[in-house]
């Protein structure tokens, strides 16, 4: 479910509303902003790809070729 959440948000390229992530992806049809955003929430766990601000969900961009400081 997460790697279909990250997909959707991905091909879009743009922030999702948790609404329609919920309907879009999980196919759960009218639930509130709340429910949606808890919904989300739940789904990714930990998952350090996603952000969320006050518009929607959005996923980070990964560089490939990053090298972590040490």
């Amino acid at each position: 479910m997460i790697d279909k959440i990250y997909r959707y948000i991905k091909d879009n390229n743009r922030t999702i509303s948790a609404c329609e992530l919920v309907e879009m992806v999980l196919n759960i049809k009218g639930a509130d902003d709340e429910v949606s955003n808890r919904l989300i929430i739940t789904a990714i766990g930990n998952d350090n790809r996603f952000k969320r601000d006050k518009t929607g969900w959005s996923v980070l961009k990964i560089k490939k070729h990053a090298v972590p400081i040490q």
